[in-house]
């Protein structure tokens, strides 16, 4: 404008900025998908905040945002959780809608107006430290992933004009976000085991299979892909909130450094057999009380994971002097001093290890 340089880059067809890392690093998309309410937004924002922390200090891999301004959003949900700690007001994230500031409304031909996701987009790359950074050509990589309202996954909801969820087709991993307190079974089971409200309140049950269900439709629809076809890219199943539910299943306590484990040169290792093992033990617990969910999941993917994690590690409480919604549910907050979490970060890691070889040193 007035002959003033564009530095900035943008899609030709949606017009969309573009952060250059698109263009010069080859890109791995990371869909994340679940039910209304089942914590998508708590967990991408903790499993980002805890990743930044990891990848460097454990791995030797610097994890920034390629762009800080579309990453905005993101920085709002990691200050509200993780950089409140000195004041004892509860917080908590606002509900993903099914527009606003996370989506663009974008004019991508006369007279039709699309609804666009917006994306938020990080770099990647191995330190001088990390023991491959020589030897890996292209060793930086852009992440991109989303933050879909639950209820773009229901049936019905994605329209030719509003085609929110389209980027499951070209991910190269899907998470599927479980949420089991809102489960009836797991419900039952954590009865008096848990005064957490997300079980002991008046919350609903929700048929979360509809929505793996519904995306794994709208995936064989866009890639021709048959019923009798499975697809081959990782499908992680995370199981949320595990501090509330733990106790029901007389489940371990997780640590960190159990699975990210130092080896004798210091640097970490990540121990993908004892994640396996993990896996296979929640997949067991799962069929016993959610078999529509493993089923649905393994009638898909021929490759899929089941990660417990706890993006807050806390119990939420009421807000004071809050009313009930709709629904009867009551306001929840989190003290953000109160906030741990416990293996948030490894969904995420253990999608880099299947999609981008050589970056994590594993057992």
């Amino acid at each position: 404008m007035k002959g003033e340089l564009c530095t900035d880059l943008a899609c030709p067809r949606c017009h969309l900025n573009l952060p250059r890392d698109v263009i010069e690093l080859p890109l791995a998309i990371f869909s994340i998908l679940g039910a209304p309410s089942s914590g998508k937004s708590y967990y991408l924002a903790s499993s980002l905040w805890q990743l930044r922390t990891s990848l460097a200090v454990r791995f030797g891999i610097s994890f920034e945002d390629s762009d800080p301004i579309a990453n905005q959003k993101i920085h709002q949900y990691e200050e509200t959780l993780f950089l409140s700690s000195g004041h004892q007001q509860l917080v908590a994230l606002p509900k993903t809608e099914l527009d606003g500031d996370l989506y663009e409304q974008i004019e991508i031909e006369p007279d039709r107006v699309v609804q666009l996701p917006r994306p938020f987009i990080f770099r990647m790359s191995l330190l001088p430290d990390h023991p491959k950074s020589q030897t890996i050509r292209k060793n930086g990589r852009s992440i991109c992933l989303y933050d879909n309202a639950g209820e773009h996954f229901l049936p019905g909801a994605q329209t030719a004009n509003s085609p929110g969820t389209r980027h499951m087709v070209v991910s190269k991993a899907l998470m599927y976000v479980f949420d089991p307190t809102q489960h009836a079974q797991m419900r039952k089971m954590c009865q008096g085991k848990t005064d957490d409200p997300q079980v002991s309140g008046t919350a609903s049950s929700f048929r979360q299979d509809l929505v793996l269900s519904e995306a794994t439709r709208r995936i064989r629809a866009e890639t021709g892909m048959s019923q009798g076809q499975r697809d081959q890219r990782p499908l992680i199943v995370v199981l949320t909130k595990y501090d509330v539910w733990r106790a029901a299943v007389n489940a371990p306590v997780f640590s960190t450094d159990q699975i990210l484990r130092r080896s004798r040169n210091e640097a970490a290792v990540f121990d993908v057999t004892l994640l396996k093992q993990v896996s296979d033990k929640f997949r067991t617990i799962l069929q016993n009380t959610a078999p529509e969910i493993v089923s649905t999941a393994e009638a898909f993917s021929n490759d899929v994971t089941y990660i417990p994690v706890s993006s807050l590690g806390c119990s939420p409480q009421t807000i004071p002097g809050t009313a009930q919604d709709a629904a009867g549910r009551l306001s929840l907050g989190i003290n953000p001093a109160d906030i741990a979490p416990v293996w948030s970060e490894i969904p995420l890691l253990y999608a880099i290890h299947r999609t981008i070889p050589g970056f994590l040193p594993v057992s």
